[in-house]
């Protein structure tokens, strides 16, 4: 026992139970690591892991639960609202009508818009929509100068037009209309273009020589110059080529010979320079048959003749004054030939131009009395409808369209009120709609959604507003859409669309057919 003791007292450990002597040290085993401050620090450290992430898990079900709610209000409100408009009917700024009236004018407005751009698809669809609903087309009847008689024939040609409701059409739109422009034929086209050709080329020789001749000092005629030492003055200048010597004494281009020979006849030069100014797009369009072209370049040039001329129109006098210009920058090949040509093609200009030079003076205040009465949310309403709508009948748009519904309303209010300005200043609304045009090819849009949106927009303005603001908005919108898809089809090429997909494979096919020499301005669209 006494040597038990000692061991225990030399060893400094205890019994369970026994207390410690004073001074004697407390002993721990050397694997355990209970109450150390690391131990303590980490245990603390996932508690507070712990209680971020039941913090975090919270909050992401609270957010989930108040979205849902959202979405379930925003979803009871839309009801609401459609529910709304079934009962009491869309918003009139002016007038009156049923619901079933007002969509069938939406209808047969879209059905115009679908024969006059040639779009089978939209033309049968809207049939369809017309067709569906007989009680809208007898509602007609309470529309003026529409009896019961007009509203039977009607509903009568729509079932001709699509037997037994199908959407199939065999009806060949484009061509049909193409056939109601008297276009000349092909070599009367071919040789107005050929001249048209060499006008231009001469007339930027003759301002280029006219440009030199200002800042070239050696074309003084005094001092030294005068007669260069080791030449005869018979020498000093070539003898002019023959077909070229009244040009060389005119001096003057194309559009200052138009508008000197405009002066000498009399005619009203305020008709006739916005009328020059649009000569190579008008002239372009008629030699190329392209309708659509023709009748958006006869619309801008309205649109400028009405706000800067004044007084009569001068058709006649510009005809005169063109052909006498073309006459004499043309003197060596100029025959009876060329003289039949050229009038053959400026009568088809002419007569699509006639037709549209009434329409801004007609359009222009219902357009703007429109936009005056239309409210904020009313706005706003037109534009996210015309967007479902556009969606709707034409679902592979949307790809093009991630925008929320306000932006949406947006461009369409933006759309409306460029839609005033261009009544007032048609050059700069052009310009900006060209520019627009030109920035959306980066986007890869697509020339052929311009229609159907432009068909959306109006058919919603139709169901708010009155016959002759729905037609002003209708013209005014045609011709935006008309700049937007002219400036994407223009501006396309196949070496933009490689450059905007990334497409190295189609970028080197592009540029296969064009020689070495040539493919740097071809890359920058700058090559013949």
């Amino acid at each position: 026992g006494s040597r038990t003791s000692e061991a225990r007292r030399q060893s400094g450990t205890r019994k369970a139970g026994e207390e410690t002597r004073p001074g004697t040290p407390k002993r721990t085993p050397r694997h355990s690591t209970a109450g150390t401050p690391r131990k303590e620090k980490e245990n603390k450290e996932n508690k507070e892991n712990k209680e971020d992430k039941e913090k975090e898990r919270r909050e992401k079900k609270d957010a989930e639960k108040s979205e849902k709610e959202r979405k379930d209000r925003s979803k009871s409100r839309k009801k609401k609202e459609e529910d709304k408009d079934a009962t009491r009917g869309p918003l009139l700024l002016r007038g009156d009508g049923s619901d079933s009236a007002q969509d069938v004018r939406g209808a047969l407005f879209e059905l115009s818009a679908a024969f006059q751009r040639g779009d089978k698809a939209a033309a049968a669809q809207a049939i369809s929509q017309l067709l569906a609903n007989p009680k809208g087309l007898q509602s007609l009847t309470s529309l003026p100068g529409f009896d019961e008689a007009s509203a039977k024939y009607l509903q009568t040609a729509l079932s001709a037009m699509v037997p037994g409701g199908d959407a199939e059409m065999d009806l060949e739109m484009s061509e049909g209309f193409a056939e109601r422009i008297a276009f000349p034929e092909e070599s009367v086209r071919q040789k107005v273009a050929k001249d048209w050709r060499q006008i231009k080329e001469r007339s930027a020789n003759l301002q280029r020589s006219a440009s030199s001749s200002e800042t070239d000092p050696q074309k003084k005629q005094n001092g030294f110059w005068k007669n260069p030492k080791g030449k005869k003055p018979s020498e000093e200048k070539d003898t002019p080529k023959s077909g070229t010597a009244e040009t060389k004494e005119t001096g003057k281009d194309f559009n200052q010979l138009v508008l000197m020979n405009a002066g000498i006849i009399g005619a009203n030069m305020s008709f006739v320079g916005p009328l020059l100014r649009s000569f190579d797009r008008l002239l372009a369009a008629a030699v190329n048959q392209n309708r659509g072209d023709l009748e958006l370049a006869c619309d801008l040039c309205a649109l400028r003749i009405f706000r800067e001329a004044q007084g009569e129109r001068a058709l006649k006098e510009f005809k005169t004054s063109m052909l006498a210009s073309a006459r004499a920058l043309l003197p060596d090949c100029w025959g009876p030939s060329h003289e039949n040509a050229w009038i053959a093609v400026w009568d088809c200009v002419c007569e699509q131009l006639e037709k549209a030079l009434p329409l801004p003076a007609k359009y222009a205040l219902p357009a703007q009395r429109f936009l005056a009465g239309l409210s904020k949310e009313q706005r706003q309403a037109v534009g996210i409808r015309s967007f479902d709508r556009l969606f709707k009948d034409h679902p592979q748009v949307s790809q093009h369209f991630k925008q929320s519904n306000m932006r949406l309303a947006f461009i369409v209010g933006k759309a409306l009120d460029f839609a005033v300005q261009l009544f007032d200043a048609p050059a700069k609304v052009e310009d900006e709609m060209t520019a627009l045009g030109l920035k959306h090819i980066m986007f890869q849009a697509n020339a052929q959604h311009c229609g159907p949106w432009v068909s959306s927009v109006a058919a919603e303005i139709q169901r708010i507003s009155s016959q002759e603001e729905a037609e002003a908005c209708n013209y005014a919108l045609c011709v935006i859409g008309g700049v937007l898809g002219y400036a994407l089809e223009t501006g396309t090429t196949p070496v933009l669309q490689a450059v905007v997909k990334d497409d190295a494979k189609a970028l080197r096919k592009a540029l296969q057919a064009t020689p070495r020499a040539q493919r740097f301005e071809a890359v920058l669209g700058q090559a013949a």
